[in-house]
């Protein structure tokens, strides 16, 4: 099913901790390509109590801007429970999640709303298809970079889902599909559990390529090394809990 953009409203939901540099391009950026594209929105930053004044900035923003609203979280408890909330205290149609440390392009949410206009429930962006662009200048990335690629193609593999990149938090979703979903790791993790129990619904998903930059400022909240544990666990007890629900 697509939808049309005169009609259904969106909703970009951006987890922030100390992204104010960041957040200060961002934001006007958003803003730009919602007016350019005449498109009903409402940008929701949840911010856990960034110490840089990330959060003064973005209620600031608002002040002119007023489909911007601001979630101050008291501490943080993890993107995943930042984005929940955003997604929960969302009124859009279509959903849009993206990380706020300008890795993203902005006019590249044109390929996730031309997914779901052409029939998916769920897109994600790839940084590992075919036309996708992952900058790697640093060792540390090209290191990180490799680790993550492995780890999501045992993730493809255990899972049995045709998706090459399960962890990037640049993707869309109709309303209705997070309506159906009942995620519980507030960490890294949703972002694949969500995906997981997507498929469990049969709800179609689809892949888009993504240029993936190395941030400019600031330091990445990702651990991968410390993530790895957590993603091979759960994948495995999805998979398992898959396998059995196949022989049954």
């Amino acid at each position: 099913m697509g939808f049309c953009l005169s009609t259904q409203k969106l909703s970009f939901i951006i987890p922030t901790l100390n992204e104010r540099p960041n957040i200060e391009k961002l934001l006007p950026d958003l803003e730009a390509y919602i007016t350019i594209n005449g498109l009903n929105a409402e940008i929701i930053v949840v911010d856990d109590s960034s110490a840089d004044g990330t959060g003064a900035f973005v209620d600031a923003f608002s002040k002119k801007a007023l489909f911007v609203r601001l979630i101050t979280r008291a501490k943080s408890n993890g993107i995943g429970s930042a984005l929940q909330e955003g997604y929960n205290a969302a009124t859009g149609d279509v959903l849009i999640s993206m990380d706020a440390d300008l890795s993203l392009k902005v006019n590249e949410i044109d390929s996730l709303l031309k997914g779901l206009n052409s029939g998916a429930d769920f897109v994600v962006g790839s940084k590992y298809l075919p036309g996708s662009v992952f900058e790697r200048s640093s060792f540390s990335v090209a290191f990180q970079s490799k680790i993550s690629r492995i780890g999501n193609r045992v993730i493809q593999h255990l899972s049995g889902i045709p998706l090459t990149d399960f962890t990037l938090n640049f993707r869309g979703m109709h309303r209705r599909v997070w309506k159906t979903l009942r995620p519980t790791n507030h960490g890294n993790f949703f972002l694949t559990e969500c995906i997981f129990q997507a498929k469990d619904h049969g709800f179609v998903l689809k892949e888009v390529p993504v240029t993936f930059l190395e941030r400019a400022h600031g330091q990445s909240k990702t651990r991968v090394m410390r993530q790895i544990p957590v993603f091979l666990k759960n994948t495995l007890r999805y998979s398992i809990s898959r396998i059995y629900k196949m022989n049954k």
